[in-house]
């Protein structure tokens, strides 16, 4: 609630209380444990790690700048999660490890891009952040090379795991949609929501497009 960019949120604004939200966090973790069990026994013994990780990354600001890429290993579980979902199984893995390593690279590199809104507060109130230890520039050039990163990485993927003219279409516009994302990183809200949901919805259609070979 001290951070001018989120007094509006639900909480510091008092439109949904402590209280309340404990228990819709408590509700919908026992949808997530029932959800993971009626999958299968291994996703249920694995379930627990998603929930550890997001526990401790707020904490994290408080003793590192790098909270941005452990964010990123927590989305990079998504694309692990959904494949164990499928298959209960570690066997052929490798294209859903490959869209982990392009998910943290990515959305580390979005994230910088966000807190640069925060540099400011984020410096004189002592939480930790790239913006905030670096400053602005040399922050979004970090975060400029984990999207290149982040591309090259899909590449690789389309390269060993998928083929099709729609996919590598697909793949082309992925990585303008990054370049025009750093050619507007001074407004941050637009170039860190717009131009990311955008790109989910392209790399999911990458995704569907390279499985079925199109």
């Amino acid at each position: 609630e001290k951070n001018p960019r989120t007094q509006d949120r639900h909480i510091p604004k008092g439109i949904i209380k402590p209280i309340q939200a404990w228990i819709i966090a408590g509700i919908s973790l026992l949808i997530y444990f029932f959800a993971a069990w009626d999958i299968s026994d291994f996703c249920l013994k694995l379930s627990p790690i998603p929930i550890t990780l997001f526990a401790v990354y707020p904490f994290l600001k408080r003793f590192t700048k790098w909270t941005h890429v452990f964010l990123g290993l927590i989305w990079a579980l998504v694309p692990i999660a959904g494949f164990l979902a499928m298959k209960s199984s570690w066997e052929g893995a490798g294209s859903a490890f490959m869209l982990a390593l392009f998910s943290i690279f990515w959305l580390a590199g979005f994230d910088i891009i966000y807190a640069v809104g925060d540099e400011k507060f984020d410096r004189a109130s002592g939480v930790h952040s790239l913006p905030a230890a670096w400053g602005r520039e040399k922050a979004l050039k970090f975060a400029a090379y984990m999207h290149l990163i982040a591309f090259l990485v899909l590449v690789i993927l389309y390269g060993v795991w998928f083929q099709g003219p729609v996919t590598v279409m697909l793949l082309f516009f992925i990585g303008v949609l990054l370049l025009l994302e750093h050619q507007f990183v001074q407004y941050v809200d637009f170039a860190f929501f717009y131009m990311n949901v955008l790109i989910s919805f392209l790399v999911l259609g990458m995704v569907s497009a390279g499985i079925k070979g199109v």
